[in-house]
């Protein structure tokens, strides 16, 4: 679930919610390197970002954000028997971006 709540002229607070249920997969390999199957629990992540267009001019925009706010443990798993457990995911992390749009005529 994605929103957004615009507030004071050109300034917006965006707040993300993304769940995924339980899943089923590889979680380790034994001594003779067969897959173990394993559950690996639900995930939910919340994500914030503070967004201002036109800050200070015309044409530039500042963003300050963070994700997975509550260092959840998120894992991509294989579709496949790849020989390694699922690959974890993005710890906890704060993002800060300035970009310029150009106007042309």
């Amino acid at each position: 679930m994605n929103t957004v709540f615009r507030f004071y002229k050109n300034y917006s607070i965006n707040p993300t919610i993304a769940w995924s249920g339980v899943k089923y997969g590889v979680v380790a390999l034994d001594d003779n390197d067969e897959a173990i199957m394993g559950k690996y629990d639900q995930t939910l992540l919340l994500n914030i970002a503070l967004k201002a267009d036109d800050f200070i001019t015309k044409g530039l925009t500042f963003s300050l954000g963070a994700f997975n706010l509550l260092d959840n443990n998120e894992y991509y798993l294989q579709p496949y028997n790849g020989g390694h457990a699922a690959l974890p995911g993005a710890s906890r992390e704060i993002t800060f971006s300035l970009s310029y749009k150009f106007f042309y005529k």
